[in-house]
């Protein structure tokens, strides 16, 4: 993993294109084809793109905004590859869902979930949701399934149902957008090799490389769906959004917090701050100055806890760094294979130089996440004994934590 340096304080509606159906997103590095179609509910049953004209449902009052969200609207792209129509199709949770391709999440699909319960004349606050490794694939658990096939059902159930609590909980509106990564796919500086886990460049626009992913575009195109077709009075959308990112979605938040972006008023990692992602989304924050809230949901003990977890990288790192300069000699005095140990360690040279070349930048984030990040503005720490896959169902949109600033 590429790691950058880090500091606690200054850190040095769009329409989608023509459709075409025929389209794999294997062949290309993403589609922009979003027709649209209704099921399950007679007032979404006509097809359209998601730039058509609005469902007809009842006008917004003026001059006083008030949403008009039909309960049960169902709308389906056509061109849905990744089981989200099975998904709406089964949901019985109530509510208004949206699903489809959109360019600013690099032409996949997106659900945008509207819980039951809206009050017209109330704010209405976005929380956008980036999940883990291997739920951009969405297939309802059957017998003999391998976890990765079923997990992205689970957590997408488990995200939209602790949305409708909060829902239920909140004086003001939520809605959850749902965006699906590409699960691993070509990267830049690498040559035939994929990532095998996780999507490293979701939100990170690279365009001359092929990835199209925008977050500032998504946004754009998530406020013309829930305005247009959903009936959202645009009046009450608050400016600043949740954005959160469980386990792996962690790095998504990583890369649209550094390709900049004014629309956050949150970063939530639930379980998802490994090294480099949520230090470097922290100095993003702090470079752009723009007074969003960063805060780290940790299991304690967890995978992603760097003091007492699988990887705990805040204690290794240092320790590293200190044998340096006695491994540097045998390292350095002759050009020795990649993977050369010194004698009595387990880390390869090049393990222990980086970790002496880095520690140094890494140090202030390690002691300050010990201490609770407890004298840092804007940046706060939730540690819980809640486990990681439950952390969806227990924290998304911020439901069971505490109000910042309490």
């Amino acid at each position: 993993m590429v790691c950058c340096r880090v500091a606690l304080g200054l850190l040095v509606g769009t329409a989608c294109a023509q459709p075409n159906m025929d389209a794999e997103l294997a062949a290309a590095p993403h589609r922009e084809s979003c027709a649209v179609h209704g099921v399950a509910h007679e007032a979404t049953q006509a097809s359209a793109r998601h730039t058509a004209a609005p469902v007809e449902l009842e006008a917004a009052a003026s001059p006083a905004a008030q949403s008009a969200v039909l309960e049960g609207t169902r709308r389906v792209a056509s061109d849905v590859a990744s089981g989200l129509s099975e998904f709406v199709g089964t949901w019985s949770g109530g509510g208004a869902l949206w699903a489809g391709c959109l360019a600013g999440n690099g032409g996949r699909d997106v659900l945008i979930f509207i819980p039951p319960g809206l009050s017209p004349q109330a704010r209405v606050q976005l929380v956008f949701h980036f999940h883990g490794t291997y739920s951009e694939t969405i297939a309802a658990h059957s017998p003999g399934m391998a976890k990765k096939q079923w997990v992205g059902h689970k957590r997408l159930t488990q995200t939209m149902e602790a949305l409708s609590e909060l829902q239920q909980r909140r004086d003001g509106n939520v809605v959850l957008i749902y965006p699906l990564s590409a699960g691993k796919r070509p990267e830049p500086g690498w040559q035939g090799w994929f990532n095998k886990a996780y999507d490293r460049m979701w939100m990170s626009p690279l365009p001359e490389a092929g990835f199209t992913d925008d977050f500032n575009r998504l946004h754009g195109e998530v406020l013309a769906v829930i305005t247009d077709e959903l009936g959202v009075a645009s009046d009450l959308v608050d400016a600043g959004v949740v954005a959160e990112g469980h386990s792996a979605g962690g790095i998504a938040l990583r890369n649209l917090a550094e390709a900049g972006t004014s629309l956050v008023a949150e970063y939530l990692f639930l379980d998802a701050s490994f090294q480099s992602w949520s230090d470097r989304c922290w100095a993003a924050v702090q470079r752009d100055a723009d007074g969003a809230l960063v805060t780290i949901v940790q299991t304690t003990g967890g995978i992603a806890d760097p003091h007492q977890g699988r990887d705990p990288w805040c204690v290794t790192m240092p320790a590293e760094a200190a044998a340096w300069p006695e491994a540097r000699a045998y390292c350095e005095t002759v050009k020795r294979p990649r993977k050369s140990k010194p004698r009595g360690r387990s880390e390869t040279c090049a393990t222990l130089k980086i970790a002496a070349e880095q520690w140094p930048r890494y140090k202030q984030w390690c002691d300050a996440l010990a201490g609770g990040f407890s004298d840092i503005a804007r940046l706060r720490l939730v540690r819980t004994d809640v486990s990681h896959g439950e952390q969806p169902r227990e924290f998304s949109g911020g439901l069971n934590l505490p109000v910042a600033g309490d």
